[in-house]
């Protein structure tokens, strides 16, 4: 063929490549990465950015409704600037992530970078060895003596500044938040328990520290669902004010260590912070002593698990017996049972079934870290027969999984606390709540479910809560507020009755 008539028939065919090219960038991008994985449309370049964008204010509902799409089997997406995510649900899955191969799936770089700001090298930002020195140090804490001693005097003196508080609304017929109520008495407990320091929050209600770490969990929630974050950072006020709530974070923690420093029996003290300045190293050195930005990781990772989560599960439980009164008098009759209050811990743990069901089913609908990423460090194929490229991401969702009938039967979105009366302990891989059962299980496990049931039983034998309307939804339908937690919206507002 001569020449010429190659660049007619080159020319004629020209407009075909119009549809061609963008056919292969289409398949190309549907196809790689995905492995065969379902998941949503993705544009070339630009990912799943659509999907991203009509979830952008409510993330959780977005993963929910592509779960029960895939029919709650894992299921992939990516947009511009963030790596593959695998998100599953599969009991299975987590076992083999969180445990089974639990060295393949760290935080990683990724995670940790997005969060230093606010959590820094603490035990929920970090890996390998620094995790595993910070995690033996916290486990001290949770010793049998410390329960019937330290743990169980902090709910009690915290309590009694609880029951003051409610039996002063309700004389005055105040409406009380008592989602902010709840973050300013787990913030006390745990002042008391693993720093020894008695911050005062229930005696202020504008502690400024409260406002600040909620501030910062939001913004940094957010980053993962900002493309290019690292670049628009400057621009976007949010994190202008993430700046200034760092800065009254670190204040707070500041004092804390400063005060700590001035005591004398430094060396005696067996609460965390004191037992971290005083850790010495095999080589005789110091670790954290003189590392005020050590001992301030410490303070806040220590303070987003035992404030945050208890509070935020407390005030979702509040929601759901307002609206079953008969669970209400059940907590209420078997509060009253108890032969004295407040009741020792063994009562607290062994004694109040109801409120230990409540607190449970309460975590399983909304689970205080709805979402957990980890890091595929060297390509794997997971039980379900996913294969998970090294450098992805995997999500495993304690929220969706929640709401699958699969795993809790036809009534999973009802609220229903005797399913725990029925069932006490569900294996820890379909009730991820607390991070399964493998080397990241949750140290203070058992302190936040003592925690709760304390709290809920102190409340209901004898007060009733009337709940507002407006603190069951945000004004865009959104229950929840996107956060590395699960916050209610808007509160959990309430009027308090006293119990006939």
């Amino acid at each position: 063929m001569r020449p010429v008539e190659i660049l007619q028939q080159v020319h004629e065919a020209y407009p075909y490549f119009f549809v061609c090219i963008p056919l292969i960038l289409f398949f190309y991008s549907q196809y790689r990465g995905k492995f065969g994985v379902s998941g949503p449309f993705e544009w070339p370049i630009f990912g799943a950015l659509p999907f991203l964008l009509s979830n952008r204010h409510d993330i959780l509902r977005g993963i929910l409704t592509y779960s029960r799409l895939y029919n709650f089997k894992t299921w992939t997406v990516k947009w511009i600037g963030e790596p593959r995510f695998f998100m599953t649900c599969d009991p299975r899955n987590l076992e083999h992530i969180l445990k089974t191969n639990f060295p393949n799936y760290p935080k990683g770089e990724n995670f940790r970078h997005t969060l230093t700001d606010l959590l820094g090298n603490g035990i929920f930002n970090s890996d390998g060895q620094q995790w595993k020195d910070q995690r033996h140090l916290f486990a001290n804490i949770f010793s049998e003596r410390s329960f019937q001693t330290t743990i169980m005097n902090a709910f009690i003196e915290g309590g009694e500044k609880l029951e003051k508080i409610l039996d002063e609304a309700a004389t005055t017929g105040t409406t009380l938040d008592v989602f902010a109520l709840f973050n300013r008495f787990t913030l006390d407990s745990i002042g008391k328990i693993a720093f020894g320091a008695d911050i005062g929050s229930l005696d202020d209600a504008n502690h400024p520290f409260a406002a600040a770490f909620d501030e910062a969990q939001v913004t940094v929630d957010l980053r993962f669902f900002t493309p290019g974050w690292r670049f628009l950072a400057p621009f976007l006020s949010r994190e202008q004010r993430l700046k200034v709530a760092l800065n009254t974070m670190n204040d707070f923690c500041n004092g804390l260590i400063a005060e700590r420093r001035r005591c004398k029996d430094l060396a005696e003290r067996r609460d965390v912070l004191s037992r971290a300045m005083c850790m010495e190293e095999p080589e005789g050195t110091f670790p954290y002593r003189d590392n005020n930005g050590a001992l301030r990781d410490i303070i806040l990772n220590f303070l987003i698990a035992g404030r945050d989560t208890t509070a935020q599960a407390l005030s979702w439980a509040i929601l759901q017996v307002a609206s079953h009164p008969a669970v209400e008098e059940e907590l209420a009759g078997e509060a009253l049972s108890l032969p004295t209050f407040p009741p020792p811990f063994e009562a607290v743990e062994k004694q109040l079934r109801v409120a230990r069901s409540v607190t449970l089913e309460t975590l399983r609908l909304f689970p205080s870290v709805p979402k957990d990423i980890k890091l595929c460090s060297k390509g794997d194929t997971l039980p379900d027969g996913t294969y998970i490229p090294s450098g992805t991401t995997v999500v495993y969702l304690p929220y969706v999984m929640g709401r699958s009938k699969e795993l809790w039967g036809e009534d999973a979105p009802r609220f229903d606390p005797q399913r725990f009366i029925t069932s006490p302990n569900p294996s820890p891989w379909k009730f991820p709540v607390f991070n399964g059962a493998g080397p990241r299980q949750c140290l203070g496990q058992r302190m936040a479910i003592v925690e709760a049931c304390f709290v809920l039983s102190s409340i209901y034998r004898k007060f009733h809560l009337e709940l507002d309307p407006l603190s069951q939804a945000a004004p865009d339908g959104c229950p929840y507020q996107d956060s590395l937690t699960l916050p209610p919206a808007r509160g959990v507002r309430v009027k308090v009755r006293r119990r006939k």
